[in-house]
């Protein structure tokens, strides 16, 4: 898939994994306070970001509205569908992570590993083993 655009890459732009500011989350319930209002703007925004990436995936990726059968308009909104489906479920068990979980995590075990890979192949270059 060189060159193109990975389902990965249209999940990581999508944000499911939601990053919550230390301040902004209640240590007891683990969750980010919001009032109504910016709460259904939020909401809002975040499932029509949803639905938009889904009919562009849908159309890119898995032909548009090309199907047998059925009408152009009726494939393209089961495609649509399925697709939100799988966003939505992707979204429900990614766990929430908090900002300085998420920097902990880089740099006690993300770095080192990523160090112990490059050292790997250092040595496995310079004794020849990689042809």
């Amino acid at each position: 898939a060189t060159g193109g655009v990975t389902f990965q890459q249209v999940l990581g732009s999508l944000k499911l994994g939601k990053i919550a500011a230390r301040e902004d989350v209640n240590p007891k319930e683990g969750k980010a306070k919001y009032g109504s209002v910016k709460f259904a703007m939020f909401f809002l925004a975040e499932y029509t970001n949803m639905i938009i990436v889904s009919a562009i995936a849908a159309t890119l990726f898995l032909g548009g509205p090309d199907g047998p059968f059925l009408p152009g308009f009726i494939w393209l909104g089961i495609k649509i569908a399925v697709l939100l489906f799988v966003f939505i479920w992707v979204r429900a068990t990614v766990p929430r992570l908090r900002y300085d979980r998420l920097m902990k995590f880089g740099w006690k075990v993300l770095l080192p590993v990523a160090t112990a890979n490059l050292l790997l192949t250092a040595v496995i270059v310079g004794l020849g083993f990689a042809n």
